[in-house]
């Protein structure tokens, strides 16, 4: 049954590791967070549960999103659980010890919210629907939110070094301040940008396209060194610790 499994035999010839624990969440499992000893975990059937890393056992059942949940981002210390689902629905999820736990909805646009980051303190979240981008503070209360994109928003994450959000759709990429509605940069793309993935150190964005190819940004000058010969779209990518080969995952 579909569910989240903390272990799973290895390719054939080579050590299998032992299944810890299993899952059953009633649902295909969508999306999942962990922080910590805690794993959160969405489904498309709109349940979303705190899982013990450790031992499997339920901590806590949170308030889900209706047709299905999409992302989940952890606050970095750990106290609390950002949601989004198809509903175009945020919430924020306080986590107590004493799993007394309470959530704040918050409206994310008139779209799917698929896109959730949080600032390196915690102090903002930042949320992408459709063409939305809205900033909330972790109270709750919205604190800025960006003239509408040229299209869906497919990448969103803040800068490490100051309180800057980087986001990305057809035409390119933008850099955005909470308190402005423009970007204060952007990196032009004539094409569809579908994912983002900024090297350890932000000194380059990998990006993958809708060509069928990635675009390497170097984010200090904006050069572009592309990469083609791709048999399908790229899905996902990864860049490697030491940030030296970007590594990548085809979409059949």
């Amino acid at each position: 049954m579909p569910g989240v499994s903390a272990a799973r035999p290895l390719a054939a010839g080579r050590r299998a590791l032992p299944r810890r624990w299993e899952v059953s969440l009633g649902g295909h499992t969508a999306t999942l967070a962990t922080h910590g000893e805690l794993i959160a975990a969405g489904t498309l059937a709109g349940r979303l549960v705190l899982i013990d890393a450790a031992t499997g056992a339920t901590r806590a059942e949170l308030d889900g999103h209706a047709g299905g949940v999409l992302a989940l981002r952890f606050s970095p210390d750990g106290s609390m659980l950002a949601s989004s689902g198809l509903d175009g629905k945020v919430r924020m999820h306080s986590l107590s010890q004493s799993g007394k736990n309470a959530s704040r909805e918050l409206d994310a646009g008139d779209a799917w919210a698929e896109q959730l980051a949080w600032s390196s303190d915690g102090e903002i979240l930042a949320t992408g629907a459709g063409r939305a981008l809205r900033f909330w503070s972790r109270r709750g209360s919205r604190i800025g939110e960006a003239a509408p994109h040229a299209s869906t928003i497919t990448a969103l994450f803040f800068q490490k070094l100051a309180p800057r959000v980087v986001t990305s759709c057809y035409g390119g990429i933008a850099v955005y301040e909470v308190e402005k509605k423009t970007p204060v940069h952007t990196y032009e793309w004539k094409g569809s940008i579908i994912g983002v993935e900024p090297r350890p150190d932000q000194a380059w964005l990998a990006c993958a396209t809708q060509e069928q190819s990635v675009m390497l940004i170097r984010t200090r000058s904006g050069e572009q060194l592309p990469i083609s010969g791709f048999p399908a779209k790229v899905r996902a990518l990864a860049w490697s610790p030491s940030g030296m080969l970007p590594r990548r995952q085809r979409r059949s």
